[in-house]
């Protein structure tokens, strides 16, 4: 059985659109080599939170982080 609570789908939405320009934010950071950005968005490529789930992506930009001394980029990437 499904419940349906008013308001939860308009919730869900606007947390999307706020993901999404969390993302958007970080985005710009990672593209001008801010380390700590660039494995934000590693993870959330990773968990398809604010952007589509990719299997790909995650490694590029944990490489990336991990290029420019990410310690963090470094331990995922080197798995």
């Amino acid at each position: 059985a499904c419940l349906f609570v008013p308001g939860v789908a308009a919730a869900n939405a606007e947390d999307d659109d706020v993901q999404t320009n969390i993302v958007g934010t970080y985005l710009k950071l990672a593209n001008q080599g801010d380390t700590f950005a660039q494995y934000f968005i590693a993870h959330r490529y990773e968990i398809g939170k604010g952007v589509p789930l990719d299997r790909g992506k995650p490694l590029l930009w944990y490489e990336k982080a991990a290029a420019v001394g990410n310690s963090f980029g470094m331990n995922i990437s080197a798995c």
